[in-house]
């Protein structure tokens, strides 16, 4: 596993037990799934006043390419997931190699899950090189969160709109 991949984790890691907060940006009064990923890859300035339903994925992957980061097509620990929580609901989380760091809406905390994401992955994401912070992660009106449907189940909460044929990422 590379040093950012290390440090990427460690800090998803450091703010797992913070509370969940929609459009949340700050680890002081909470955060929401952007918010989880633009402090774990260091993002400057993430969106917030996002519709938290009817995004579309492609504004989606415009923010994640506008902030630094590359779509791949297998998940390495450090990465960034893009995911198919629910029927129209998008989702982030931080990969680990070993599960996932998310904003859990139904737990109400950011939570580390062991094992595979339990939603289809629409695709993968990787800092550039040398890219990081000062840019958005995506745009208003692709946001999303999730919600605990019943115990060790997890759930989107009032995401976005996911197309019909989800898109895998690309080298």
């Amino acid at each position: 596993m590379s040093r950012r991949a290390e440090r990427i984790i460690a800090r998803a890691r450091r703010l797992v037990g913070i509370r969940f907060r929609p459009q949340g940006r700050d680890a002081a009064t909470g955060l929401d799934c952007i918010g989880l990923a633009a402090a774990a890859l260091r993002v400057e300035a993430p969106p917030a006043g996002y519709a938290l339903r009817g995004g579309a994925l492609t504004t989606l992957e415009d923010g994640l390419r506008a902030a630094g980061l590359r779509p791949v097509g297998e998940a390495r620990a450090g990465d960034l997931l893009a995911l198919a929580a629910g029927a129209g609901q998008l989702h982030l989380a931080i990969f680990t190699g070993e599960g996932i760091v998310h904003a859990d809406a139904g737990l109400r905390r950011i939570v580390e899950r062991p094992g595979p994401a339990p939603w289809p992955v629409l695709g993968v994401w990787r800092m550039r090189s040398g890219k990081g912070g000062a840019r958005p992660l995506h745009q208003p009106s692709a946001g999303h969160e999730q919600v605990q449907t019943s115990p060790g189940r997890s759930q989107p909460c009032r995401g976005h709109g996911v197309p019909a044929h989800p898109r895998s990422g690309e080298e």
